[in-house]
């Protein structure tokens, strides 16, 4: 007990708690989330069957999510707020995990709670990824954070201690990161170009390349033998067309454009202050505004201007932290690049939020706090309180935007759980050979297939009522349930069904 009471009062106790704070304060309406649609496809039997096959598994970019919806379908069952609040405890232990890794190296905490804070509370690096209703997105790319930044802090701990266990530990957290969850693939950038960066921003001799060169090939030997598993077996991820004909082409991807343009939807606050200056021309007026790609275009001069700047700051001010800006640098214009290539991510019709930015978010957030560093904290001054304000003002931004977004779709969630829960009750009471109807506009036939493993199994059978199956289901159902949401009320509506032959005629498909 003497030991735990000085570290509960320790400063860098008291950061993590206000960090962890500050995240809840955004994120705390999570676990009031619904899932709909296909955000339940790695959560359904049939789904994870289909892709569990041994050994092609390992080499399909849905690994990670068959792993980790395996492990936590039989727990959690019908129960959605336990996979939000899952998901939310995952999201604290990043932020923990990310103010952790720039601590140890910056040394200096408030650079760390600063980097940690912007990655925690993004709202166009993480909205789409953490709340936008398609728990997949979750399963898919965010649990891969809690071994690529671990892998990502003992890489740094072995190129400043020249320590072979830090480098040990770095491979095996990235390979785990990386073979699991292969949207990892988009860290390749940063860990190939870390040692190559050091070594040339350090004494450059035939020990050091020795020593930092075979670093870099490692983590690109492993992003290559990953890419080629997932080739072999899903042979349809690749785009339409070729590497070679895409640099040969930049007239038709307009590649050097699009990667400048997601920098400026991941920087994206100045159309908030041109929606809050007009605010009685539409509706969230702010929220119009960073959703419009001409908006995006009309301030990407000045965004890559102050970019430039900051970058100049930070080399000038922090000499030792050079390797690390260029190549945090060229991590996020090359995952900017790879988005391009890819081609799943239309940016120039897809602005404000994106699954797509979440990696060069979390880069960024590194970025800004070593620019605050380098600018206002470096001594103490008058600027030390113009970075509070900075980081005050940044957090007050996303907080309203994410608060704005949380309250339109709870629009569509609140009914949703409503129709969800009263789908559970009736399912769990319900005799055999039982048809419970469920409305497509509150869930769907994901929704009615997720509930059929979960709580069906023969027993009873859920069907959404826009689906061709019901007409074919209905004769044969020894008792049919009818639940409807009633938005007059706003409650849920549950019916016996008394007529097959007039539920029959009432169908519209």
């Amino acid at each position: 007990m003497k030991k735990i009471i000085p570290l509960l009062k320790s400063k860098v106790f008291l950061m993590l708690l206000l960090l962890l704070c500050l995240s809840y304060s955004v994120w705390w309406q999570i676990p009031n989330l619904a899932i709909r649609g296909d955000g339940f496809v790695y959560l359904i039997e049939r789904v994870r069957n289909g892709y569990w096959r041994i050994p092609e598994v390992f080499g399909h970019v849905e690994l990670g999510s068959l792993l980790l919806t395996r492990t936590i379908t039989p727990i959690f069952k019908t129960n959605i707020s336990l996979y939000w609040t899952a998901e939310l405890v995952v999201i604290f232990a990043i932020n923990v995990l990310t103010f952790t890794a720039v601590y140890i190296i910056s040394r200096k905490l408030v650079v760390a709670f600063a980097a940690a804070l912007i990655q925690a509370v993004s709202f166009f690096g993480n909205w789409d990824m953490y709340a936008g209703g398609i728990y997949a997105y979750f399963t898919d790319r965010v649990p891969n954070m809690l071994f690529m930044i671990p892998g990502l802090l003992f890489l740094h701990l072995y190129l400043d201690k020249k320590k072979r266990k830090y480098f040990i530990l770095s491979a095996i957290f990235y390979f785990l990161g990386v073979f699991i969850w292969h949207w990892s693939l988009f860290f390749t950038g940063f860990f190939f170009c870390y040692p190559i960066f050091w070594l040339l921003f350090t004494k450059i001799t035939r020990k050091n390349l020795i020593k930092y060169i075979p670093v870099s090939i490692y983590y690109l030997a492993v992003s290559v033998f990953v890419t080629y598993l997932q080739n072999v077996t899903q042979a349809g991820l690749n785009p339409r067309w070729t590497f070679r004909y895409f640099l040969m082409h930049p007239e038709v991807f307009h590649y050097w454009a699009m990667t400048i343009r997601q920098l400026v939807y991941v920087s994206e606050y100045a159309p908030i202050f041109k929606g809050f200056a007009e605010p009685f021309r539409y509706i969230n007026t702010p929220l119009h505004y960073i959703i419009s790609p001409q908006n995006a275009i009309e301030i990407t001069s000045k965004v890559v201007l102050g970019y430039i700047i900051a970058s100049i700051v930070i080399f000038i001010k922090l000499p030792k932290f050079r390797a690390l800006l260029f190549t945090l640098i060229v991590a996020i214009l090359s995952n900017f690049f790879m988005n391009v290539y890819v081609g799943q991510y239309h940016v120039a019709t897809q602005s404000g939020s994106n699954r797509y930015l979440y990696i060069p978010a979390f880069y960024l957030s590194i970025f800004w706090a070593l620019f605050l560093w380098a600018f206002c904290w470096m001594k103490k001054s008058w600027l030390n309180l113009v970075g509070v304000l900075l980081l005050g003002v940044y957090f007050g931004l996303n907080y309203w935007l994410i608060y704005q977004n949380f309250q339109w779709i709870m629009e569509r969630h609140i009914p949703t759980n409503a129709v969800w829960a009263k789908a559970v009750e009736v399912g769990e009471k319900s005799p055999t050979g039982t048809l419970i109807i469920i409305p497509y506009f509150e869930t769907g036939p994901y929704e009615a297939e997720f509930l059929n493993d979960q709580i069906g199994k023969g027993r009873v059978t859920f069907i959404s009522d826009d689906t061709v199956d019901l007409i074919k289901a209905i004769p044969h159902s020894n008792n049919i349930i009818n639940i409807e949401y009633d938005k007059f009320c706003r409650c849920v509506v549950e019916e016996g069904v008394k007529s097959k032959s007039d539920l029959l005629k009432s169908i519209k498909l």
